[in-house]
């Protein structure tokens, strides 16, 4: 079977350089931006400014979450397609959730951990698919293999760093089962880790200049492409600085990545589902419609979160795996709907 060859348009741009730029690329960097200006100022102790954005973190870590059920039950093609899993599958977790809360609450935990590090490899692969959507819109035939280990590369290199640095351990200490085990597993290794470390530095270090090399020979350095890899290097160097801050602001990159992306997806895809059917709706009416959904997105979880934060954590952690699922399927860019949608043709 021959590999689909996907030929880009004359944009090198998602949605536009604007948009791009300011959203999907630096988006998230108004926080840190606004997080450190109230520490600095003295307004706010940084325990209460750290729990302020946590709280702002969630808020919008919990709209893209949802926003994915527009795509699977607002657009009746996409859930005709796949009409069984979308169905069995919530009742599924469901079950799984409530029989661990009920009867092997100490399982719930794994299930919470297993949560945290799909969250982690979900968060980096969407990085990894949009740098790609990049490259192909520059050049139809360069594959997804050097940009995905170009990502992993600079991100084991900035665990390598953490690794050897004490304050790491007394930090994923403090953040519950997950960075606990995290902790135990690396801290009998720091001395190996250590001597790793510039080998590892070297092999980084070559891949990274071959792969801009490489980028130049084929001329698919574009602004778009540029914009997008420094952002990414500059939310892995916050970790450098404030490891659980950065956590919060690569989760709200992650985020408005996402909801940008939903945004533009659902505004071009519901112009094709029939005229009753929700994606349609939000097409004739895409940003009177975010800003409702977002608005009662944020009034339900706020609302929640201040009556019952067990239950709302509990609902987090199970429908998590709903949406890394559902992302898995909706997302491909092999797939017709999809390519169309984001300007590049398979053929």
């Amino acid at each position: 079977m021959s590999t689909p060859l996907i030929k880009p348009l004359p944009s090198n741009w998602f949605i536009s350089p604007r948009i791009d730029v300011l959203l999907i690329s630096y988006g998230w960097l108004v926080f840190p931006i606004i997080y450190f200006t109230i520490l600095k100022s003295g307004y706010m102790t940084e325990a209460h400014c750290f729990d302020a954005l946590l709280i702002v973190t969630l808020t919008i870590n919990f709209m893209h979450r949802n926003i994915t059920h527009l795509f699977v039950y607002g657009d009746p093609i996409e859930f005709s397609a796949r009409k069984t899993r979308y169905i069995s599958l919530p009742l599924l977790l469901l079950c799984v959730s409530t029989s661990c809360i009920l009867f092997l609450p100490h399982y719930f935990k794994w299930l919470v951990s297993l949560s945290v590090i799909w969250t982690i490899y979900h968060t980096i692969m969407q990085k990894v698919g949009l740098l790609r959507l990049y490259t192909k819109k520059s050049h139809p035939t360069y594959g997804a293999r050097s940009d995905k280990v170009m990502i992993w590369l600079l991100l084991l290199g900035l665990i390598i760093f953490l690794a050897n640095i004490e304050s790491t351990y007394t930090t994923l200490n403090q953040v519950g089962r997950t960075g606990r085990g995290l902790a135990t597993a690396f801290k009998p290794h720091k001395s190996l880790v250590r001597m790793l470390s510039w080998p590892m530095f070297a092999i980084c270090s070559a891949y990274i200049i071959g792969y801009i090399r490489y980028g130049i020979q084929k001329n698919i350095w574009t602004p778009a492409r540029i914009h997008y890899l420094v952002s990414y290097v500059l939310l892995l160097a916050f970790f450098s600085i404030d490891f659980l801050t950065a956590y919060a602001f690569f989760s709200l990159s992650h985020s408005i990545e996402y909801l940008t992306f939903s945004q533009h997806v659902a505004r071009k895809r519901g112009e094709n589902r029939p005229a009753r059917s929700a994606i349609a709706y939000f097409s004739r009416k895409p940003l009177q419609t975010f800003i409702i959904y977002a608005l009662l997105s944020s009034l339900i979880l706020l609302t929640w979160r201040s009556t019952d934060s067990v239950s709302l954590k509990r609902f987090i952690v199970g429908t998590s795996f709903l949406h890394f699922l559902y992302d898995g399927w909706l997302w491909k860019l092999r797939k017709k709907d999809v390519a169309q949608t984001v300007e590049v043709h398979i053929t």
